[in-house]
Formats: C-alpha cells, sequence, structure tokens
C-alpha cells in the first residue's frame, strides 16, 4: 500500500513538473508588441517603464507598463459602486458613509519591490499616508493583500485584510503589478488606480489631484 501511494505521490510531482514546463512564457512592451526576454529584462530597468504579469492558459505573460499608463480612471455603476461597499464593510467590519471616500492599498504578494522592504520604515509610510489622506477628505483608507499571499515585511505595518472571495483582484487588479497598487473611490463612483509601485509624496499628489478635479459632491453613479 505504502509503495502505491509513492507511486501515486511520484506521478503526481512528474505531472505537475511537466505541466509548468510545457508553460510558454511570452514578453511584451508597453505597445502590446511581442518582444524578446533579453529587450523585456532590459527596458524593466529603465526609469519610464514598469513590469506586470499574469497566466492565461498555458501562457506565463510579461509585460510593460509605461509610466504615465500607470494611473486609470474609471466610473463603477451603481450596483458595482454598492457590492465594493458591501464587500469592504463586510471583511473590515467598517461602516462607509455616503461621503466616504474610499482608499485601497492592495498587495498582491511578494515581488522583487517589495520582498526586502524595512518593516519600520513601511509603518511609518502606511501611518503618513493614512494621515495624509485624512487632509484630502472624508477618507476611509483600507489595506487588503492578495488572497494567500505571504506579507513578508509588511505584515506588522497595518491592519491587512485578506481579499476572500478575490473581489478586488479580479475586478481590479486581475495582473500582479509590482509592488503595491492604489485605488480611489469617490461618493459619485469615480475611481482611480494606481497601478504598481509608485513613491509617496507622488502618490498623495495624484490623489489630490484627482479629488479635487472630479469632485465630492452628492452621488451620481452611473446607472
Amino acid at each position: 500500500m505504502v509503495k502505491i501511494l509513492f507511486s501515486l505521490i511520484s506521478l503526481s510531482l512528474i505531472a505537475v513538473s511537466l505541466t509548468a514546463q510545457l508553460m510558454d512564457t511570452v514578453y511584451y512592451n508597453s505597445k502590446k508588441k511581442e518582444i524578446s526576454a533579453e529587450k523585456f529584462h532590459e527596458l524593466e530597468y529603465v526609469a519610464h517603464y514598469l513590469p506586470a504579469s499574469y497566466t492565461d492558459g498555458n501562457q506565463y505573460i510579461n509585460y510593460l507598463i509605461f509610466i504615465n499608463d500607470q494611473n486609470v480612471l474609471g466610473q463603477l455603476k451603481t450596483e458595482e459602486y454598492n457590492k465594493l461597499k458591501k464587500h469592504l464593510s463586510y471583511n473590515s467590519g467598517l461602516v462607509i458613509d455616503d461621503q466616504d471616500i474610499i482608499v485601497i492599498k492592495y498587495y498582491p504578494g511578494t515581488d522583487r519591490f517589495n520582498k526586502y522592504r524595512n518593516t519600520g520604515q513601511l509603518r511609518k509610510t502606511q501611518s503618513a499616508l493614512k494621515h495624509k489622506l485624512k487632509q484630502v477628505g472624508q477618507v476611509k483608507t483600507f489595506f487588503f493583500s492578495k488572497l494567500g499571499a505571504e506579507l513578508e515585511n509588511y505584515n506588522k505595518t497595518a491592519n491587512w485584510i485578506p481579499d476572500r472571495d478575490q473581489y478586488l483582484e479580479n475586478q481590479f487588479f486581475p495582473h500582479h503589478y509590482l509592488g503595491t497598487s492604489l485605488l480611489v473611490v469617490l461618493p459619485n463612483g469615480q475611481f482611480m488606480k494606481q497601478l504598481g509601485h509608485q513613491e509617496y509624496d507622488f502618490a498623495i499628489r495624484q490623489i489630490q489631484r484627482f479629488v479635487l478635479s472630479a469632485g465630492t459632491g452628492s452621488r451620481n453613479v452611473t446607472r
């Protein structure tokens, strides 16, 4: 019986190994044109590019985001806005008021941008982020991590909440953007995503600019 069990485990490991070997790795530049691995790795360290990746079927896809495309603007429909508030309230225990600006910091899992961050410095940054955001308006700030992700040095920097039903991942962050990302949602349903690592001061300025330009008056969510 032990020999049969050992044989089954061995076959399973071989199958997993073969599946991994069969997965193709492809690379695209910021214009969605396929490029070589060498060219990709050369460009990913250029200051105005940010690499991202995801799995699609039997392909492991790597692509570059041009730095000016890191900020994505959009508009939530009523049902989408309500679903987001319900998700946040259910997982955090907080009540979201109609005039609250929602800010979510999202951790996608360990990568080279976030693995070796200093815990003390991160704790100061998270605290400063919440303090600065209070000056923007009536803000509720949430820290969510991808379901099953190891938080490494981020573990003690904030009250990180697992994205239990993967709603945030599927709806807003389907790909792995290096570092951490931000989602800002106004009471009228307008939102801005900052994909991947951005400097703290730059992120705050972008949020302030977004809030001021979009306005935070009465809800006018697209139906």
